[in-house]
């Protein structure tokens, strides 16, 4: 379990135990307990042996135990040439490979109300430049820019192990430029968060990786 999942299990387990902890509680197991202390030389949580641990809510549990295989695209020719989702869903009508329009509450693969799906890059085709294992693709932020000169629009998106700027002036057909990879330990629990803004034509890049700093990037430098 890395630093950052501890951190969490510890903040989220607190107000439980300090509203739903009694005296007569049954004291844990020592092997749970001894489980519980991190390996890093920080305190343990606040469940001393004489108070049972609550239990994590569901999703913080899930978000813990995160090992499910990167999800299937559902929407462009593979998709469809594998008979799945509505009949009515051809690539070939589409404004992009991987557009649909929302038709009887589908858009290929997926539910919608009367907004269709515009185009779709996944998490990998994201970290294709940054070399990084599908097991550790993950985002948590996205930011736009636009061009005051040539009106050409991009998407900042901030992943594990990187920045990935995506061209979305053509929305129907988006087309990735590439990506900047981190600074600092990109081993470090802090990869999972990454904050990008911009300043003019400027993308200015945070993370909470060790070493990491503030990234600068000249926007007016992508292809």
């Amino acid at each position: 379990m890395s630093s950052t999942q501890r951190i969490f299990r510890s903040l989220l387990t607190l107000p439980l135990w300090m509203s739903g902890a009694t005296e007569s509680a049954e004291p844990p197991a020592a092997s749970t307990w001894a489980a519980r202390v991190p390996d890093d030389g920080g305190s343990a949580p606040p469940f001393p042996p004489s108070v049972s641990p609550p239990r994590l809510h569901a999703g913080c549990q899930a978000f813990l135990n995160d090992t499910h295989a990167a999800q299937p695209k559902l929407v462009g020719r593979r998709y469809a040439a594998e008979q799945h989702g509505p009949s009515s869903y051809a690539p070939a009508r589409e404004r992009g490979r991987t557009s649909a329009a929302c038709t009887d509450g589908m858009a290929a693969g997926y539910p919608c109300r009367g907004i269709g799906l515009y185009s779709m890059l996944d998490l990998t085709e994201l970290s294709g430049s940054l070399g990084t294992p599908w097991r550790d693709n993950s985002a948590n932020d996205i930011w736009g820019w636009a061009d005051p000169a040539s009106g050409r629009e991009f998407a900042l998106i901030g992943v594990q192990r990187g920045t990935a700027f995506v061209e979305i002036t053509d929305p129907y057909n988006p087309v990735y430029k590439g990506a900047l990879k981190t600074r600092g330990n990109e081993q470090d629990s802090g990869n999972f968060w990454r904050d990008v803004k911009t300043y003019g034509h400027f993308a200015l890049i945070v993370s909470e990786i060790e070493g990491h700093g503030m990234q600068v990037f000249d926007l007016e430098g992508l292809p």
